[in-house]
């Protein structure tokens, strides 16, 4: 009996230790290479390419009931136990990057990693238009010949070089409806108009322009299609402009440089802008012009070395949070005709003048500074109005301009401005008034200032508004506001008349009937 029982015993793992074996019960198929046929080796294909023809060999590649190259379904058109054929058509807009291989079989599902790679449309210096297949590893030659291929959801990859007419560009270029041109680097890829009178680069509807530099054109690229995107792009020396956006266009520019052109950025005729951590710089006009309606919305960008900084005009408007305007060679903000400017913890440095707004234009200004400027600070004309909360307005006049007295503000305006919590320190003037109907509010009894003034060459708040006959102008309201750390009582002061504490130059009312509130 017992006998019988061990050789039940030995024949149940003999079994077992048989199904374990090449062509036992339990074994599964197995991948062991997979070539993609007739493009010489290369594991990639690109986006849009159609059939291509997967080679794979392994073991148990009898009875494949599914084949899958990432998420694509392939037909099996030849299979043996080892070795299959497989077709896939890769579409356009299919994943980018390398795609797994997965294979059910009768004998289980098998899958080999990183097994062919997706690649973008792929132009470069060493390639062909007409013989490459638009990989990295087989190139296109020329972004014209990309383009004419990208459908939406492509990506046009660009590698290093540059790409000009003889290198079978055609100018001007559309970027197709939501497909990404894309560069090696912004350094390297260069666009290149070579100044013959063409523009370079428009996007279409939600296109996206990243990590390339564009050169030698009138116009570098822009359109007038909303949802556009830009990235890690540079534009510069553009005969007339880096960026020009207008119509229905409302674009995303981020990170991006325009430099050395006419003008950097143009946007207009109801265009939309929303641009962060760019640099323009060292344009022979405007940094960016905002006209017609348009609107400019910018986050932490730096405006260097302009004629303008930026420039608001024709009922447009702009938006700036922690923005940097310096070495303007006239204005680091222009505002006019009815322009409405947004201005938050924002720098206007070492211009010839800080800001300058006039022609029924609105300014609000929260926080940040206008310092070292050439000239005035601000300098307020026409219909301005204006509110400033917690300005910091010093060191303006910078360079004394020969014995000439600028200020921190020069209003010569008949529209209202409005100052709180604002402190002006070494300036020639700290506020400069002209205008007989400025409506100038430094603080009432119901809103007291908090403005202090201190280290001003000449008096802190001159008042140079016309003679009046009688005391019967606009009352300029100054409760609240220190001069030299001293708030000046006794009401309405008329002029002529001024106050001088020991080598403090406080205030002064240069001509007859003009009227200045101070503290009761």
């Amino acid at each position: 009996m017992k006998r019988k029982a061990l050789l039940g015993i030995f024949a149940i793992v003999t079994a077992l230790l048989a199904a374990c074996q090449p062509g036992g019960l339990i074994q599964t198929a197995h991948i062991d290479t997979v070539q993609v046929q007739g493009i010489g080796g290369s594991l990639q294909v690109r986006q849009g390419q159609g059939l291509v023809t997967l080679e794979v060999t392994g073991e148990l590649l009898s009875d494949i009931a599914l084949a899958k190259l990432g998420s694509l379904v392939g037909t099996v058109m030849t299979n043996n136990d080892l070795t299959a054929t497989i077709d896939f058509d890769i579409p356009h807009a299919t994943d980018l990057g390398w795609q797994p291989l997965t294979l059910n079989a009768s004998s289980g599902v098998v899958t080999m990693s990183d097994t062919v790679e997706v690649t973008g449309i792929t132009s470069g210096p060493i390639g062909d238009d007409g013989t490459g297949l638009g990989t990295r590893d087989d190139p296109f030659r020329s972004l014209t010949h990309a383009l004419s291929i990208a459908q939406a959801g492509d990506t046009v990859q660009l590698l290093d070089g540059t790409y000009n007419v003889a290198g079978g560009e055609v100018w001007p270029q559309m970027i197709p409806a939501d497909v990404t041109v894309r560069g090696e680097s912004r350094a390297g890829t260069i666009l290149d108009g070579e100044l013959a009178g063409v523009n370079g680069v428009a996007l279409n509807l939600n296109a996206t322009l990243t990590d390339l530099s564009l050169t030698g054109f009138m116009t570098a690229t822009g359109g007038s299609q909303p949802g556009a995107v830009i990235h890690n792009v540079r534009g510069f020396l553009n005969t007339n402009y880096g960026l020009v956006i207008g119509g229905a266009a409302d674009y995303q520019v981020s990170d991006s440089r325009f430099d050395q052109n006419q003008t950097g950025v143009r946007v207009w005729v109801n265009a939309g802008l929303t641009m962060s951590g760019s640099s323009i710089d060292n344009n022979a006009g405007a940094g960016i012009d905002v006209a017609n309606n348009a609107h400019l919305s910018d986050s932490g960008s730096s405006f260097a070395d302009n004629l303008v900084g930026l420039y608001v005009r024709q009922n447009a408007s702009a938006e700036l949070i922690g923005s940097q305007v310096t070495g303007s060679a006239w204005y680091g903000l222009w505002s006019r005709d009815s322009a409405a400017v947004t201005i938050t913890d924002s720098a206007f440095e070492q211009n010839l003048y800080g800001v300058l707004t006039h022609n029924s234009s609105e300014l609000t200004m929260v926080g940040g500074s206008a310092s070292h400027n050439i000239r005035d600070g601000f300098f307020f004309a026409h219909t301005s109005s204006v509110d400033l909360d917690g300005v910091e307005i010093h060191d303006n006049d910078d360079d004394k301009m020969g014995g000439t007295c600028f200020s921190g503000i020069a209003a010569f305006t008949t529209g209202e401005i409005v100052v709180r919590d604002t402190s002006f320190e070494d300036n020639c003037f700290g506020l400069y008034i002209a205008v007989e109907a400025s409506l100038f509010d430094l603080g009432t009894a119901v809103d007291p200032g908090g403005n202090s003034f201190a280290n001003s060459t000449n008096y802190h708040l001159f008042d140079n508004r016309p003679a009046l006959g009688a005391p019967v102008g606009v009352v300029i309201t100054a409760i609240g506001t220190s001069f030299s750390s001293i708030e000046p009582t006794g009401g309405v002061k008329t002029g002529v008349d001024w106050q001088i504490v020991g080598p403090n130059l406080l205030w002064q009312i240069h001509n007859a009937n003009q009227r200045i509130e101070f503290q009761p």
